[in-house]
Order: C-alpha cells, then structure tokens, then sequence
C-alpha cells in the first residue's frame, strides 16, 4: 500500500490505477498527495508498482540537441521560447491524434487537459509557474491509446515518467514530451496571490501570463487581465511571487532531490528555453526566443523530421547547450530554513510581504555581508603588507 512521502512528485498514476478508487488525491500544505481508504485497499499492490521514484530509469539514446524556431512569428511571439511545442502538436492533430498539456480554467486553476482542435492549442502555450492537476488524464491518454489514436502528452519530466509507469508498456502511438524544469511551484500560493490581486484591483483576474514578451524573450514580463478591462505589465523579476519561486522557496518537496533529470525520463524529446544561446551560438540567438530540443528516443527524432518543414532548425553541441541549462541535470537546492519561514508566516503576511521579508532583505542581508567581506580582505592583505615592510 502506498504511503505519504515527501518524495512524491504528485502524478497521480496510483490514484488512476486503483481498481477499487480507494486513493484520492488531497491538499497538504498546497500540493496533491495521495490518500488511501483502508476500508477500500484490497492491498493488490498496483499503487506502489507503477509509482515511479522508485524506479531506476535510464535513457540511453544518443542525445541529439537543436536550436529551434517555428516558422511563424505570430507562434514565436505567443510561446514562452521557440515555438516548438506548437509544432509538433499541429503535427499531431492534422494527423487525426489528440494533444495533452495544462491550461488555465476560468478560475485560474491549472489542469491537464486535452484538445484535438489546432484552434485550441493557444491555451497550451507559454510556460505556467505552478503545479498543474493530472485530473484523470492518464486514464483519457490510455483510453485514446486503445482507440488507436496518437497521442502528444507534454509536461513536466515528473509527469510524464509518471505516465509512461502507469500505461507500462510503450505505444507506438504515444509522443512524450517534457521540458527543462525548474521545479514546481506551489499553487496554494499563487491562488493566495491572485486573490490579493482581485483585491488590489478590485476586479477578477482573467488572465495571467508569466512569459509576456513585450520586451523581447530574456527579459520577459508578467501580463495580468482584469474583468474590468484592466491590464497590469511588469519585469518578472518584480512581482512578488516569481521571487518566492525563482529563489527555490516555495517548491514542492520532490523538487529538491528530483529523480526525472538528466537521463532518468521516459520522454521522447526534452524542451526547454535555449538559454545561454546568444554566448555559446551567437549567429542562432534570436531576441523574440529559441527552443533548445533534446531528443531522446528514436521516436522522438522520427517526429522531429516530419516537422522540420515548419521548423528552422541547426543542430548544436548536447553538452553545450546544457552548460546553461543546468536543471535539465541538478535539482535546486532547498532553502529550508526561509522556506520553513515563509510557509509558517503564510497566513500572517500577503505574497508581497513574503517576498518583501524574506527575499529582498534576506538579499540585502547577503549583499551587505559580501560587501563587508571584501572590504575585509582589502584591509588584511594591506595590513600584511604593512607589516612586511616593517619587518
């Protein structure tokens, strides 16, 4: 039977293989974890066979990485990078499949869905900084599978492992596509967030872009839209809850010890932005994005060319591009004592307060130290030469 662990990374695949719905998945300090009925549990073991952190997964495909950029700049300047999740998933879809990925409900929750309609692929793109819910997805995938359909599943490497634990046999049919991830974000914080906004602008939030690249792909913006009609722009690196997550503070616990990176993935192609990109391949960089692709798997690569007539594409170093990708192999480190704070103190302050008390002064604090510090060593290599000279 499976149990609580910190280690869970929340894909649900042993709430969807239960043959007697004795698991559900409920919130604990923000995330989806599973719980088990006892009076249901016939101890049959399916849960704890298709979990996958246990699992010692290793892809041994030569890995193949490209600099990516769709075709059209309208989905260019729509998605969080190069363009090439749209791509693909238009591939898929003209060729009678289905694409899975998350998106936004009217009430800014993030779920997995499904669509089977190009005009619908737009609520799919750019990046979304919070945990999404699998909400039953992996039983539509196999569902679909069985009907003999292809299939596009895009998500986090977690996820997607998750996915592939819970079918446990490879399709032929199946396109698994993950992304470089940071870590995930936790959605009882930004559901804080968007409440403390609908306040500010007394108005709801209708939508939130974490990737709006008004002023190009690096130096992207948060985009919020009010019922109102209100629209609010700011650099990303100023709004409160980019802060609690871009400094590792508010992610899920699996987060800091992740067994998806590096080869440990099921996917067939790897995404992710192609950071870096302007120092190592200077005539590639392109200031509207770039996609960095990975592929991992024969048919990852199969897929690769049949869109490579809607793609610009050059092939690049795998361990280049990697050198600033480094979440594509290295979990971030866990902040536990801020994080301890923050979360203690999360009924008590707003977002911002959170941010305001234990990024920027905790920032501030560091800079003053290493400022100090400096001026420290000056004087001691001065007072050595001082006495040098005396001597």
């Amino acid at each position: 039977m499976i149990k609580f662990d910190k280690r869970c990374t929340g894909c649900a695949g042993c709430e969807q293989v239960c043959p007697k719905d004795a698991i559900s998945m409920n919130i604990a300090n923000g995330f989806l974890y599973p719980q088990v009925d006892e009076k249901l549990c016939i101890d049959c073991g399916l849960c704890d066979h298709i979990c996958h952190y246990d699992k010692d997964i290793a892809n041994q495909f030569v890995k193949k990485a490209y600099a990516v950029k769709n075709k059209s700049i309208d989905i260019v300047k729509k998605s969080s990078s190069g363009g090439m999740f749209y791509a693909l998933a238009k591939y898929v879809i003209q060729n009678g499949g289905v694409v899975f990925g998350a998106s936004f409900d009217n009430d800014l929750h993030l779920n997995y869905d499904f669509t089977d309609n190009i005009e619908n692929l737009d609520k799919f793109l750019t990046s979304k900084y919070l945990q999404s819910n699998v909400n039953g997805s992996f039983k539509k995938v196999k569902e679909f599978l069985q009907q003999g359909k292809k299939v596009l599943f895009c998500g986090t490497p977690c996820i997607v492992n998750g996915l592939q634990n819970y079918l446990q046999k490879p399709s032929p049919n199946l396109i698994l596509v993950d992304f470089i991830c940071h870590g995930i974000p936790n959605p009882k914080f930004f559901e804080k967030y968007v409440k403390e906004l609908e306040k500010k602008y007394k108005s709801k939030l209708i939508s939130f872009n974490f990737r709006y690249k008004k002023n190009g792909w690096e130096d992207y913006c948060i985009r919020l839209e009010f019922e109102n009609g209100k629209s609010i722009l700011k650099p990303a690196a100023d709004d409160p809850y980019m802060k609690l997550f871009l400094k590792d503070i508010i992610l899920r616990e699996s987060c800091y010890n992740c067994n998806s990176r590096g080869d440990r993935r099921y996917s067939d192609i790897t995404m992710a932005d192609f950071w870096g990109i302007k120092d190592s391949y200077p005539n590639l960089y392109d200031k509207d994005g770039v996609s960095l692709v990975i592929i991992n798997s024969k048919t990852g690569q199969d897929i690769f060319y049949n869109i490579s007539d809607s793609i610009k594409f050059d092939e690049v170093d795998f361990d280049i591009a990697i050198k600033s990708n480094l979440s594509y192999c290295k979990s971030p480190e866990n902040p536990a004592i801020i994080r301890e704070k923050v979360y203690s103190n999360m009924d008590k302050y707003t977002v911002q307060q959170l941010a305001d008390k234990f990024v920027d002064k905790i920032s501030l604090k560091k800079k003053i130290r290493l400022f100090l510090g400096k001026i420290f060593k000056k004087i001691k290599r001065l007072f050595r030469k001082f006495i040098t000279k005396e001597k």
